[in-house]
């Protein structure tokens, strides 16, 4: 599947030194992507999970208020120096 393609792409990137692959989601909070499902069918039957939960990028973070955008983003760079310095 596509899921699956793109999470082994993620882990390949991810594999690379000082390469920092991160996926910032513009959310609304009124219809957030908190709370969205999917649905697979098992034996003909629905069943539902959170969407977050199959996410294909190990690493994202959520902004609800564009505001913030700015300091998760120099926050984001700051733990990324910091791992890599390590």
């Amino acid at each position: 599947s596509t899921r699956r393609r793109l999470r082994r792409q993620m882990r390949e990137m991810g594999s690379r030194r000082g390469l920092l692959v991160a996926f910032i989601v513009l959310d609304n909070p009124s219809s957030s992507v908190l709370d969205m499902q999917s649905v697979t069918f098992a034996s003909g039957k629905p069943v539902f999970q959170k969407y977050l939960d199959t996410f294909p990028f190990p690493y994202y973070t959520l902004v609800q208020d564009i505001n913030r955008l700015p300091s998760v983003i120099s926050d984001l760079l700051r733990q990324w120096f910091e791992i890599t310095a390590a």
